[in-house]
């Protein structure tokens, strides 16, 4: 998969909720979405960085806590791939996209019994050409989730651990 995989587009601008006001479902944020018929598959919204937010599209759930940068951002999450096991992230200005605190990236397995720990989120390098591991994660085989903290927004997508 090359770096031009997803396009992001122009979508709509909103607000999003702060983490502590959206609902797990994502139906308490105020940003806009464009839906198919599996849901929503990409999203966009106006974050402060002083508050934080959570933005959920289809089985990725973004936190950008409190602190995470300085001022406003525009943020889009636009999901893609065979059973949504791919998303693009994108922060604009593109200055803001070097956290000072962490973003956390969470992905939940929807209707199926294998077992997560036997994959992970990768990020995509453009500079190497190649999907990477993302360093700091964790699986939740009980609940069907893997989470990674995130540095800064790239293209991810989830995959077996083979070769490693």
């Amino acid at each position: 998969m090359g770096g031009a995989l997803l396009a992001v587009g122009a979508l709509p601008l909103s607000l999003a909720v702060p983490p502590s006001h959206a609902d797990a479902g994502g139906n308490g944020s105020r940003s806009a979405a464009t839906a198919t018929p599996d849901g929503p598959r990409s999203r966009t919204a106006l974050v402060d960085g002083a508050v934080g937010a959570q933005i959920k599209v289809a089985c990725w759930l973004v936190t950008l806590p409190p602190g995470a940068f300085d001022g406003a951002a525009k943020v889009s999450v636009v999901v893609s791939g065979n059973g949504n096991r791919v998303v693009s992230l994108d922060l604009d200005p593109d200055s803001k996209n070097h956290f000072a605190v962490p973003a956390q990236l969470q992905y939940t397995r929807l209707g199926s019994s294998e077992n997560v720990s036997a994959e992970a989120i990768y990020w995509w390098d453009p500079v190497q050409g190649e999907w990477t591991p993302v360093a700091d994660q964790s699986a939740d085989p009980a609940n069907g989730t893997l989470s990674a903290k995130l540095h800064h927004f790239s293209v991810y997508c989830v995959g077996g651990k083979a070769g490693w």
